[in-house]
């Protein structure tokens, strides 16, 4: 039942006080660039199938283990659309060295010389966020530039894999990438995680999926998500990296399954989306959220 002021009964805060509050929550009383991890539930979602091969690699995921707890680490960032953008704020205000790789000079010129995106009007980037259009540059071939701790990896999966087999020659094969990006690739119905195997062989990777509007994350708002990695270690070591004090991430194991969930939930949100235009309601919205 409604009451006056607030729904069942509890009083209605403001938009910033409901974001500090729920900060809180997440960072607890915890120093800043740190946040409890909670064991979660993890393991394939029904009919995905056997878990992925196993690699040999403890020897690289030991050493990106200890470096990872370090702040100021160099990121490198590849893709400069809105969530390239939103993933390189999140690295820099956790202290670390960001260097965007982007296609187009004019995006490096506004990045580097008035620290802005044309995708974010008005939003002053850190001055620790840098771009390039030189692969040499983005994965420290040049001694001027440092070699990246983690590679995030923001490029749509519709060019991945033409981008990932372009890069493979410069991306070095001891750091661990991250991916970001959401959906099924159309030609072959591979997953993120498939494309990267088969373009880059045994390397390192995780995914990360979840609520997270690049606007948002732009904002440093509260954000929650989810990073998947077959090899766990892989998984902690990225949420010391990227998790503060606004951007909460859980750690997992089932990589299938956070894709997929990544990718079908634009399919519940269109239906919501029908349901919405059609003007059917709350109930008909929720009941297609919770079945979906």
């Amino acid at each position: 039942r409604r009451h006056a002021g607030g729904l069942l009964g509890f009083p209605m805060v403001s938009r910033k006080a409901l974001i500090a509050i729920l900060s809180l929550l997440m960072a607890h009383s915890l120093p800043r660039g740190y946040l409890p991890r909670f064991k979660v539930r993890t393991g394939p979602i029904a009919g995905s199938g056997a878990s992925l091969p196993r690699g040999v690699r403890s020897s690289r995921t030991a050493c990106f283990a200890r470096r990872a707890l370090r702040k100021g680490e160099s990121i490198t960032v590849m893709g400069g659309g809105s969530f390239g953008v939103s993933m390189a704020i999140a690295a820099a205000s956790n202290g670390h060295h960001v260097t965007m790789l982007v296609r187009r000079q004019e995006v490096v010129d506004q990045v580097n010389q008035h620290h802005s995106h044309p995708r974010f009007e008005g939003l002053v980037l850190d001055e620790k966020i840098r771009a390039t259009v030189s692969p040499e540059e983005a994965f420290g071939e040049i001694d001027d530039y440092a070699k990246p701790a983690l590679l995030i990896h923001a490029v749509p999966v519709q060019a991945s894999r033409s981008f990932l087999s372009k890069m493979k020659p410069h991306i070095p094969p001891d750091v661990p990438i991250l991916s970001c990006s959401k959906g099924i690739e159309l030609t072959t119905l591979n997953l993120m995680h498939e494309i990267i195997q088969e373009t880059l062989g045994d390397q390192d990777f995780a995914v990360l999926s979840g609520p997270c509007f690049a606007d948002e994350m732009a904002q440093t708002l509260a954000t929650g998500a989810v990073v998947a990695s077959e090899q766990k270690r892989v998984a902690k070591d990225i949420t010391h990296l990227l998790g503060s004090d606004w951007l909460r991430l859980y750690v997992s194991t089932d990589v299938i399954g956070v894709e997929l969930g990544g990718a079908i939930k634009n399919v519940v949100a269109l239906a919501a989306g029908i349901a919405d235009g059609l003007k059917l309601g709350l109930n008909a919205r929720s009941g297609i959220v919770t079945r979906g």
